[in-house]
């Protein structure tokens, strides 16, 4: 009988909490991995650490910042984390080396270019053969040049390709003039260093690809918090449309965690490739990975093999992508009454 009346006393209690109320002893704690020097998923990233979205969606976040895709495979792979946003090759070498993480949902698209001195005689990306490129050897920079260089005629042997990384990119350009830059004819290389230097005419683009970046999530953490799981997606959607509706507050608290000097310029260039900042609702917000995306993400897998960046081949993406948590998260979402959701959503006092 004691039983009972306890029983229907929590019952009535859970009936008079509002809806989507949760209290702090109830948060799951998930941890997340993002690249602190990478827009865009840096604002997106900063939404989620500087709003109550995840506690709304009854999550307790920790972020944890790395300076690229390598180290944070390691954190990956270390169980030091729960989701990663990373770019499509990190993420296929991570599963090429049997990682138990699955890919969940689309971070983002990402420009990468082939850029020049912004008086260079060079003028195509065929006018590349016989020239030196520096390349961050095992980018998707690195594979997007290729790619470019493959269409327009010239062999990738035809060229002289130096592994110079991106940040001293940036201090051989500012050596040069905007003629000649010592050492190298053009660079592979990504935003936002890519807007800022294109912006400030200090380089041109020869050719521009995209890069699809991926949401990666431990299959522990599935398994054991299936509900959280989705729960972070429909956090994720909200975050990005928070950005799309506040993106000089997004830039500004990703200009100060990354400590970047970028005019907010730059940063809304970089951006301008991704389709979710133009959604004017929830539902116009799209996550999901379609089957160019997933052919993209083939051809990292692919050529990470090729370039022995790999000792294992992922031959098909596909069987590493989970689609039923961001199915769940769109359903909920769009079954929750929006306006009251997302007048909930505050900025975090500091």
């Amino acid at each position: 009988m004691l039983k009972s009346i306890k029983s229907l006393s929590l019952f009535i209690i859970s009936c008079l909490v509002p809806a989507g109320a949760v209290h702090a002893q109830e948060l799951t704690p998930i941890r997340i991995g993002w690249q602190t020097s990478w827009a865009t998923q840096g604002q997106v990233s900063m939404v989620l650490k500087n709003t109550n979205i995840l506690e709304l969606n009854g999550l307790k976040g920790e972020l944890k910042g790395f300076t690229y895709g390598g180290p944070l495979n390691e954190g990956a792979l270390a169980g030091a984390l729960d989701v990663i946003f990373t770019a499509d090759q990190p993420a296929c070498i991570l599963l090429a080396r049997g990682a138990k993480w699955k890919i969940v949902g689309r971070l983002m698209y990402s420009r990468v270019g082939t850029i020049v001195p912004p008086d260079s005689p060079i003028r195509t990306v065929a006018d590349l053969k016989g020239k030196t490129i520096g390349i961050p050897f095992g980018a998707a920079a690195q594979r997007e040049t290729l790619r470019a260089l493959k269409e327009a005629g010239v062999d990738a042997a035809d060229v002289k390709a130096l592994n110079i990384g991106i940040y001293e990119q940036v201090n051989v350009i500012l050596k040069g003039d905007n003629l000649a830059w010592p050492g190298v004819d053009a660079f592979s290389t990504w935003d936002p260093p890519l807007a800022e230097l294109t912006l400030k005419n200090k380089a041109r683009v020869l050719d521009l690809g995209l890069v699809t970046s991926a949401i990666v999530m431990s299959e522990e953490f599935i398994k054991k918090n299936p509900r959280a799981a989705a729960a972070f997606l429909k956090s994720y959607i909200t975050a990005f449309y928070y950005y799309a509706g506040h993106q000089a507050e997004a830039n500004a608290w990703f200009k100060e965690e990354a400590k970047l000097d970028f005019d907010p310029a730059v940063l809304d260039l970089a951006a301008s490739v991704e389709p979710n900042l133009k959604a004017t609702s929830l539902a116009g917000v799209n996550i999901s990975l379609s089957d160019k995306d997933i052919s993209k993400i083939q051809s990292a897998a692919d050529f990470i093999y090729a370039q022995k960046l790999s000792a294992s081949q992922l031959k098909n993406v596909r069987k590493h992508i989970n689609t039923d948590l961001l199915k769940k998260a769109v359903k909920e979402l769009a079954a929750a009454p929006g306006t009251d959701y997302l007048t909930r959503i505050k900025p975090l006092s500091k």
